[in-house]
């Protein structure tokens, strides 16, 4: 086998399509983009956001913040695409800087033809670490659907505040 390696590309950037998205909580719909400290949860775009280690990171991120209340939690449903053979959904995981109660669990999800698939799973607590995520989409390679992010607090939903730095498909 060859292996040809090149530059990628972001054939989908959920940073700027985040507002196409439909964004909700256990209180219902939200606005995009949302306004910081809204108790019902908020979503909005971080440039340059810093992570839970203390470090900066190019470029830019979303702020998703669940439901302030006991296993809130926000999603965002974003417009259909098609998956194409060899795509790459990547993106860093990671609590805020600063908030030390931040126990949340990130949920990637897509959904075709009624049918949820389940991508990944990851629990992130505020201990100085974040996750590089790194997923093969070829087994859903020529399928129409929708990609679903969500964030779920892990418990109390006090200073949840969640960041998808640069979360796009490659």
């Amino acid at each position: 086998d060859i292996v040809v390696k090149g530059p990628s590309f972001a054939a989908y950037d959920f940073i700027s399509n985040f507002c196409d998205a439909e964004w909700e909580s256990n209180s219902g719909p939200l606005a995009c983009p949302g306004t910081e400290g809204d108790e019902a949860g908020f979503v909005m775009r971080v440039d340059s956001p810093k992570l839970e280690n203390g470090d900066r990171v190019d470029g830019a991120a979303l702020l998703t913040y669940p439901r302030d209340n006991k296993n809130g939690y926000i999603t965002g449903t974003y417009p259909a695409v098609t998956v194409e053979r060899g795509d790459r959904f990547r993106a860093l995981l990671s609590c805020s800087y600063n908030d030390e109660r931040c126990n949340v669990i990130f949920r990637l999800e897509f959904r075709s033809a009624g049918e949820v698939y389940k991508l990944g799973s990851w629990n992130e607590a505020y201990e100085g670490r974040y996750f590089s995520i790194d997923l093969d989409l070829n087994s859903l390679a020529g399928m129409r659907g929708k990609f679903i992010l969500t964030v779920l607090a892990n418990g109390s939903a006090r200073d949840d505040a969640a960041l998808w730095v640069s979360p796009r498909i490659i």
